[in-house]
C-alpha cells in the first residue's frame, strides 16, 4: 500500500473532495457569488473563503497531528444537504441553495481531515455560513424597529412628530425610513467583522460571545441613533441639512465612528497573548497509509454525481403554455398601469382592471409567471410602490377559495390604501410565498406545470368584506362558465 506523509494526504484528499464540491454545489455557488458582486449588502462576502482559508493554514500543524482516517458519521448530514439543495435547485429556492452548498463544505473538511483535527478549527469553518447571502429579509422588521426607537428620543428631545407608518412629520418636513434607512448593510458586515475580530482577540467562548452580541446590539441601536441625529438636525436647521446627500455623508461618518468604538472596546479586553498559529510544530516525516478510496468515500462520490446529473437534467428550462386570464363573473374593464403598483418587466403576462363601479375604487392586477423564464415567487419582487406607500399592517385572510395576504398602506398624503395579495399556482390559492415556492418544488420535480399568477386586489379608504372578496376571487378562478351573469 502506498505511503504517503500525513500532510500530503491531507492535500490529496482536500483537492478531491473540494473538487466533487464545486462540481456537485456549481449552482449555488454561481448564484451566491453573483449575490456578493451585485449587492453592496454582502460585498464583504468575498473575503470570507480567503480569510477562513488562512486561518486554516495557520492551524495546520495541529491538523497534520490531528489528522485522522475518515469515518462514517459525516455521510449522513452531507446527504440530508444534497436532498435539501436538490429540492432547492428545483424550485430555484436560492436561500436553501446556498445554505446547502456552503454549509456541506464544511461538512466535506470535516470527512477530509476527521473529528479531532475539525475540532481545532471549527471556529474559523463556522465562518463559512458567514459565505451565505442571508438577512435582507430583515429589512422590514429593521425598519420598524429603528422607528420605535427614533420617534421616543425624539419625543424625549421635545421635536414635534407624527408618525404614520414609517413616515415620521415634523414641523419642518417629513421623513421616510425607507430601506437603505434600515442599516441592513451595516449590521450583517458589523456580525461578520464582530465574529472574525473574536477569534482573532480572544481565547474564551465567554468572551467572544459577548463581542459577537455587541456586534450585533451596537448597529441597530446606533442606526436608530443616526435616524434620530437625522431628523433632529433637520429640526435644528429647517431643513437646511440631513437632507440629500448629507443624508448619507452623516450615516457613514456615523457608522465608521461606530466601528472605531467597538475596535476601541475589544482592543481593551483582548487577550494580549492570543496566538493564531499551531500549538505543535509543523512535522512531515509521520507516514500514515493512504486511503482516498474508503466506503465513505465511494458514498460521497456516488451520491454527489447523481446529485448533480439530476439537477443538471430536472432543471433544464422547460416551456409550458401561458393561458389568458378570464374574468367573468364581475363588471371588469380593463386600465391604465396602477400608480401604486411597481414595475415588474419580467411577468410574462400582466393585466390591470377597474373592478365593479369606478366609484368602488377597487382594482386588480394580474401576472402570470413563466418558471422557465421568470419566478413568481422572488424576493426582487415589490407588491406595491415603497417610494410612496408605507405598511401599516399585515394580516392573512381565508376566502373561499384560500388565502390573502392583506396590507394595510399609507401614503405622504396620508391616503389610505389595502391590497390582498394572492399567489394562485395550478388552481390553488396562497398567501405565504414560503408554501406556493414549496407547491411549485413539486411539481416540477414531479414533471408538472409549475406555472403560476400573481394576483393583487387594491381598495382605496376600507377594507374588501368577506363576501365581496369571495366573489372577486370566485370570478377570476371561474374559467368554463362563461355564461353566468356579472355580480
Amino acid at each position: 500500500m502506498a505511503k504517503l506523509p500525513v500532510n500530503k494526504t491531507i492535500e490529496v484528499k482536500l483537492f478531491i473532495y473540494l473538487a466533487i464540491w464545486l462540481l456537485t454545489f456549481y449552482k449555488g455557488i454561481e448564484t451566491a457569488v453573483d449575490v456578493w458582486i451585485t449587492s453592496e449588502i454582502y460585498n464583504h462576502c468575498l473575503l470570507i473563503l480567503p480569510i477562513v482559508a488562512y486561518f486554516i493554514y495557520l492551524k495546520r500543524a495541529d491538523i497534520i497531528q490531528k489528522y485522522q482516517q475518515e469515518s462514517m458519521l459525516w455521510v449522513a448530514p452531507y446527504i440530508l444537504l444534497l436532498a435539501i439543495y436538490t429540492f432547492a435547485s428545483f424550485g430555484d429556492i436560492k436561500i436553501l441553495m446556498h445554505g446547502a452548498a456552503f454549509s456541506s463544505l464544511i461538512v466535506i473538511i470535516y470527512g477530509a481531515i476527521g473529528w479531532p483535527a475539525t475540532k481545532k478549527i471549527i471556529y474559523p469553518l463556522g465562518l463559512i455560513l458567514f459565505c451565505i447571502p442571508i438577512g435582507d429579509q430583515l429589512v422590514p422588521f429593521l425598519q420598524e424597529l429603528t422607528t420605535d426607537i427614533a420617534v421616543p428620543l425624539l419625543e424625549w428631545t421635545n421635536v414635534p412628530i407624527y408618525r404614520s407608518g414609517l413616515y415620521l412629520e415634523i414641523p419642518e418636513g417629513r421623513f421616510l425610513v425607507a430601506e437603505a434607512c434600515s442599516g441592513i448593510s451595516f449590521l450583517i458586515s458589523t456580525f461578520a467583522f464582530g465574529y472574525i475580530y473574536s477569534y482573532v482577540s480572544f481565547s474564551s467562548i465567554k468572551k467572544r460571545a459577548i463581542f459577537i452580541s455587541l456586534s450585533i446590539i451596537v448597529p441597530l441601536l446606533a442606526n436608530a441613533l443616526r435616524v434620530y441625529g437625522i431628523i433632529l438636525t433637520g429640526h435644528l436647521t429647517n431643513m437646511e441639512h440631513a437632507v440629500g446627500a448629507d443624508h448619507l455623508i452623516y450615516g457613514g461618518v456615523f457608522f465608521g465612528v461606530i466601528l472605531f468604538i467597538l475596535i476601541f472596546l475589544g482592543e481593551i479586553f483582548r487577550d494580549k497573548d492570543r496566538k493564531l498559529t499551531s500549538s505543535s510544530a509543523l512535522t512531515t516525516n509521520n507516514n500514515v497509509s493512504i486511503k482516498l478510496v474508503s466506503i465513505a468515500s465511494v458514498l460521497f462520490v456516488c451520491f454527489s454525481v447523481t446529485t448533480a446529473i439530476w439537477i443538471s437534467k430536472g432543471t433544464s428550462t422547460t416551456q409550458y403554455d401561458l393561458s389568458p386570464v378570464k374574468l367573468t363573473n364581475i363588471n371588469i374593464q380593463e386600465v391604465s398601469k396602477l400608480k401604486w403598483l411597481p414595475p415588474i418587466n419580467n411577468a410574462s403576462l400582466a393585466q390591470y382592471f377597474n373592478v365593479g363601479t369606478v366609484e368602488q375604487h377597487t382594482q386588480l392586477f394580474i401576472a402570470q409567471f413563466n418558471e422557465a423564464e421568470s419566478e413568481l415567487i422572488s424576493s426582487q419582487h415589490r407588491y406595491f410602490n415603497d417610494d410612496s406607500w408605507t405598511p401599516t399592517k399585515a394580516a392573512t385572510l381565508s376566502h373561499a377559495f384560500g388565502e390573502a395576504k392583506q396590507l394595510a398602506l399609507v401614503n405622504s398624503d396620508d391616503r389610505k390604501l389595502f391590497l390582498y395579495v394572492v399567489f394562485e399556482v395550478n388552481g390553488r390559492f396562497y398567501a405565504s410565498e414560503t408554501k406556493t415556492k414549496l407547491y411549485q418544488t413539486y411539481l416540477k420535480m414531479i414533471g408538472r406545470n409549475p406555472n403560476g399568477k400573481l394576483i393583487i386586489l387594491a381598495n382605496e379608504n376600507s377594507e374588501i368584506e368577506l363576501p365581496r372578496l369571495n366573489v372577486i376571487f370566485g370570478s377570476i378562478t371561474e374559467v368554463k362558465n362563461t355564461n353566468q351573469g356579472n355580480s
